[in-house]
């Protein structure tokens, strides 16, 4: 686990207020960035049932993106975001999934 208790019950109640399903997708390595990566993405996921990981390609890696399936509705982040830039992720997220 990557995100502290209270971080996660803070994120959790952000979350609640999703009205569209987000999809975290991931294109990462072999790398130990990466492995940050997907461990923060899967945090994340455990803490809406509106929020999904999956695999994807890009040539940046390890990055991210925060899309609304079937639409082009989307933000990408480069490596795992932290302080501020952890912040910016949960408001990408909210900003996607319809908030």
């Amino acid at each position: 686990m990557m995100l502290g208790p209270d971080i996660r019950i803070r994120i959790r109640r952000h979350f609640e207020l999703l009205r569209n399903r987000v999809e975290l997708v991931a294109a990462l390595d072999d790398d130990e960035q990466s492995s940050v990566v997907a461990e923060l993405l899967d945090d994340l996921a455990e803490l809406s049932p509106l929020v999904g990981t999956s695999s994807g390609e890009h040539p940046r890696r390890p990055s991210f993106s925060v899309v609304r399936p079937g639409t082009d509705v989307g933000v990408r982040f480069a490596g795992a975001p932290t302080g501020d830039a952890l912040s910016a992720l949960v408001l990408a997220v909210l900003h996607v999934g319809g908030h």
